[in-house]
């Protein structure tokens, strides 16, 4: 008994694109891996710079509106008891080392995912 075969390509090969076909640069699947990889590297080194530019700037903007404040406050335009200097600066002291320290491990740490 002879059996009718169907019309469907069910290879491995039918999701492969041709050489020759366009590739849209959005459709990282189809690409090779090396491909992948470059394209996922220069991302993520893109990112990273990003992030270091943001908490750098946020760090320099609170830093300078918190030396603002202490200098207001020393030459007395803004009047605040002691305690609320004290915890203003102990905060601003552990806000910045802590963003400074995850930003850090984040960008250099050995979580970093290896590329092979």
């Amino acid at each position: 008994m002879a059996t009718k075969k169907s019309g469907l390509n069910c290879s491995w090969k039918s999701g492969v694109k041709k050489s020759s076909e366009k590739i849209p640069d959005d459709d990282l699947d189809i690409r090779d891996l090396d491909y992948q990889h470059g394209k996922r590297y220069s991302q993520d080194t893109q990112q990273r710079k990003n992030l270091a530019t943001w908490v750098t700037t946020i760090i320099s903007v609170w830093l300078g509106s918190i030396l603002i404040i202490f200098v207001c406050s020393g030459c007395g335009v803004l009047v605040y008891e002691s305690s609320v200097i004290i915890a203003l600066l102990s905060t601003t002291t552990v806000n910045i080392i802590a963003l400074g320290v995850i930003v850090m491990k984040g960008l250099f740490g050995d979580a970093s995912p290896k590329l092979s």
